[in-house]
């Protein structure tokens, strides 16, 4: 029968002998989980310090009272009390619960709970409750500091509950029994070992772990459980532990069910004189979460290599020297090349100097795409492969004859994945992983990463493959540019001579007036077009990056008056009148021609958007040459101001205004040519202004 003011209470007996109840209690209230039990009527039965920390009150603000009255009005009371009512209605227990109580942004909390029921014969008199924080690690070390003040605490006053309650035996076998439910329910190893090494109590999971009942090792001693190596690996955790110090640490233990990465925390037992009697363990088994955290800082590493080049053969050998060690003893990466066609394009073991073996064998022996399994069947069907453990037939179904058999035997295999390069729904690949000097064995979970790490790859390899043809397509465009500019040249220059001719001829002869504006409107159509083709013969040289300046001592000031006066006419024409401020001389060392090009193609922008308002051209100065062009026309938006000197684009204020969008990238390439910058200021309200800066020395 549960009792809401029922204890653990240490037999009477010598100093020297701590019995098991005390132990047992005392593993309960130091388990680093939440620990509490709860009658039908919903009040705490039994509390340890750790949930009463989670809890924030007291251990005797619990025991006897009914959690609905003591958490009136708590965030996730209802839903607890729910949880506990469906226990204590189906007998059964509820395992991996999540609780998440309402909490303000930033202080949300998060716990794991076990509930179990506590039967008393064949009826549930309780439940029991296993509760483990999951919030943030840094929120959990915050945490700890003040625990261990409640930790403490709350070993004080069961101390002294302790030496005061003398309650009768009978309540303390009750007490035992449920004391050996809790533990053997919690999910890690607590175990009651004495100072002479002995194990006096273990916990069912022990079962699990060590492959033995619990019972079978009462009675041994560490060395003889753990075996000299797992002995060895704590043997300095436990010294310290009977030394009177509270330990924690993590470490791989070889259990022999397998190797564990484990959080281990070794609390000295006391006599009531105070001299050490032994230790209490408690054991965590953490070997998925450090997995998972390993797993993110490999693919992690993993895309950071896969991202750091476009060029396909180094970036596959950079990730097979990342597996290994670390995933495999041996990788290899193979490309499909066509039907039927593969080449082995990286190859990384633990030893490099066996690498050229691996080259050596396949060049001797190339795949057999007759097989119906292995690297060949992968990257026909493009489904993963998992070799857990290798067997002798396999090698023996993949080797041309006993020379290929006596090598592969040496190579000493193990284990294997053999994943598909996938992406865009094709195979463009497949990645070996093998386990040989190592010993270790893949599993699902392995082969989960694996296939995570290919499909990384895949994308890699195809987003490579995109940019060579991208890059293809734009030299083929550029190529097209270059010759049709190139034959675009000689019907225009034929053009202009026989417009030139006409002109004169319509002189001699004297023509009507409408015949001489027809022919003034081809030489200006003719100029305009001859100036398209000059900017596609640019945008081809800049391209492919043979874009040569004739640098030279030039004038910038008496360049800019020579572009100004070219334009009178045009300006005259539209409206506008262009003013330049250029005083005194600009010395620049730079290609004259091209200078030229600038000046003319920000005056010619600055016209096309004036609308007929003035347009000044300032050449000075400052800290270097400077050229300044302002218009009053209806400015460039922000989001336009970097994107026009893109090649082909244009502000969004463009219509009604012909043009291909060159002109000021071609402006940029020029001026980016001669070490200079150029840029636009666009305040609200309109207007422009370009401002080119160019380095003193030219």
């Amino acid at each position: 029968m549960l009792r809401s003011d029922a204890v653990v209470r240490a037999r009477p007996g010598p100093d020297e002998a701590l019995s098991l109840e005390a132990a047992l209690d005392l593993a309960v209230r130091e388990a680093p989980l939440g620990i509490a039990v709860v009658d039908r009527d919903f009040r705490f039965v039994l509390l340890n310090a750790a949930m009463a920390g989670i809890n924030g009150r007291p251990v005797e603000e619990h025991l006897g009272q009914d959690l609905r009255v003591l958490f009136r009005g708590a965030p996730g009371l209802e839903a607890l009390v729910e949880v506990l009512g469906r226990v204590l209605e189906t007998g059964r227990p509820l395992r991996d619960v999540v609780l998440e109580p309402g909490a303000p942004p930033g202080q949300q909390r998060s716990f794991r709970c076990d509930y179990h029921p506590v039967t008393s014969g064949e009826a549930v008199v309780g439940v029991c409750a296993f509760v483990e924080e999951t919030t943030a690690r840094r929120d959990a070390e915050q945490q700890r500091d003040a625990a261990a003040t409640r930790e403490h605490a709350a070993r004080l006053e069961a101390e002294a509950q302790v030496r005061e309650l003398t309650l009768a035996r009978e309540a303390v076998a009750e007490q035992r029994a449920q004391l050996r439910l809790i533990t053997d329910a919690v999910p890690g190893l607590i175990a009651l070992v004495g100072k002479d090494l002995v194990y006096r109590f273990a916990n069912e999971t022990y079962r699990t772990w060590f492959a033995r009942s619990p019972e079978t090792l009462i009675g041994h001693s560490l060395p003889e459980v753990m075996g000299p190596l797992g002995y060895e690996t704590v043997r300095e955790h436990v010294e310290r532990a009977l030394g009177g110090a509270d330990v924690k640490y993590e470490v791989v233990m070889p259990y022999p069910t397998g190797p564990r990465r484990v959080r281990t925390q070794l609390m000295p037992l006391r006599t009531r004189s105070g001299a050490v009697d032994g230790f209490v363990a408690l054991v965590q088994d953490i070997s998925a979460e450090r997995r998972r955290e390993e797993t993110s800082q490999f693919l992690a590493e993993a895309s950071a290599t896969l991202a750091s080049s476009l060029d396909v053969d180094e970036t596959l050998r950079r990730l097979a020297t990342l597996a290994v060690p670390r995933l495999a003893d041996w990788c290899a990466i193979e490309l499909l090349q066509g039907e039927q066609r593969s080449e082995q394009l990286a190859v990384a073991h633990v030893d490099p100097a066996r690498v050229s073996d691996a080259w050596a064998l396949r060049e001797r022996y190339p795949l057999d795409w007759s097989q119906r399994f292995g690297l060949p069947e992968v990257l026909r069907t493009g489904r993963s492969e998992l070799y857990e453990e290798i067997p002798e037939e396999l090698l023996g179904r993949t080797a041309k004859d006993d020379a290929h058999l006596a090598v592969i035997r040496a190579l000493g295999l193990r284990s294997a994945i053999i994943a598909p390069l996938r992406a865009r729904g094709r195979i463009l690949g497949a990645i070996t992983l093998v386990h040989a000097e190592s010993g270790r064995r893949y599993d699902a979970a392995d082969l989960a990463l694996v296939e995570d790490l290919a499909a990384r790859a895949a994308l890699a390899v195809e987003n490579a493959r995109l940019y060579r043809e991208a890059r293809e397509a734009v030299r083929k465009r550029d190529d097209f540019l270059s010759v049709a500019s190139h034959e675009l040249k000689t019907p225009l220059t034929s053009l202009k001579l026989t417009v030139a001719a006409l002109d004169r001829e319509a002189g001699r002869v004297g023509t009507p007036e409408t015949f001489r504006a027809r022919l003034d409107r081809i030489q200006t159509q003719s100029t305009r077009l001859a100036g398209l083709v000059d900017q596609l013969l640019d945008v081809s040289r800049m391209s492919a990056g043979k874009l040569v300046l004739d640098l030279e001592p030039i004038d910038l000031a008496e360049l800019a008056a020579e572009v100004v006066q070219r334009f009178a006419e045009e300006a005259g024409r539209v409206g506008t009148t262009v003013t330049l401020r250029a005083p005194v001389p600009v010395p620049v060392v730079a290609d004259r021609q091209r200078m030229d090009q600038v000046l003319t193609n920000l005056l010619s922008n600055a016209l096309k958007y004036a609308a007929g308002n003035p347009v000044e051209m300032q050449v000075h100065c400052v800290s270097g040459p400077r050229i300044r062009v302002q218009d009053a026309g209806p400015g460039i938006s922000p989001a336009d101001q970097d994107r026009i000197f893109e090649r082909f684009e244009r502000g969004l204020q463009t219509h009604g205004h012909p043009g291909m969008g060159l002109g000021l990238w071609i402006v940029r390439e020029i001026v980016q040519a001669h070490h200079g910058r150029v840029w636009v200021q666009s305040p609200p309200g309109g207007g422009a202004t370009f401002e080119v800066s160019l380095p003193p020395e030219g």
